[in-house]
This record gives C-alpha cells, sequence and structure tokens, in this order.
C-alpha cells in the first residue's frame, strides 16, 4: 500500500480549505429570503408531525397521511414561516436594523 505523497496530502489540504472558505454564508445583519422562510417552515411543519407520529405510535396509536394532506400541512407550515419573517422583519425595522 503507497503512502500519499506529501504534495498531493498539501494539495487535497488546501482545496479542502478553499472549498471551506468559499462557503456562502449569509451576513449576521442579512435577513432570510421570502423563499428560505417558507420552506423552513414547511419542513419544520412536516418535522413537526413526524415528531408526534412516532410519539402515537410509540404510544400503539396509530397515524395516517396522504401526499395531498402532506402537501397541505407544507403549505400551512410555510405561509407561517412568512408570517414569522415579516413579524421579525418588521421587529428589526423597529429597533433600527435594515
Amino acid at each position: 500500500m503507497e503512502t500519499p505523497k506529501k504534495s498531493q496530502n498539501h494539495s487535497s489540504s488546501s482545496t479542502i480549505q478553499a472549498i471551506l472558505n468559499t462557503k456562502h454564508a449569509s451576513p449576521m445583519n442579512q435577513s432570510p429570503t421570502k423563499g428560505q422562510a417558507f420552506a423552513k417552515g414547511g419542513c419544520g411543519c412536516l418535522l413537526l408531525f413526524a415528531a408526534i407520529s412516532i410519539l402515537v405510535l410509540i404510544f400503539g396509536g396509530s397515524v395516517h397521511i396522504d401526499a395531498g394532506g402532506a402537501v397541505m400541512l407544507f403549505v400551512f407550515g410555510g405561509l407561517a414561516g412568512l408570517v414569522v419573517l415579516t413579524i421579525y422583519n418588521r421587529g428589526r425595522h423597529d429597533a433600527g436594523g435594515r
């Protein structure tokens, strides 16, 4: 089994470092977009449903959701995410943030 040469090891670590440095991180003073808020709200609502479903199944109950129900749950969660984003942005505006 060959050991990697130092030049290969160094170049791969520098490549990894370059990838980590170019990761798109949003600045602290930038609020999430409407699409991000909708997606986070929808996914959060589905995860909450899954957690409650697991608890119901542990205690011997049964759970059923079809595709239409899951889509509606995602949409309602997304709308809740948009409401929360609106309230958050208004609070930032009142506090003098941009």
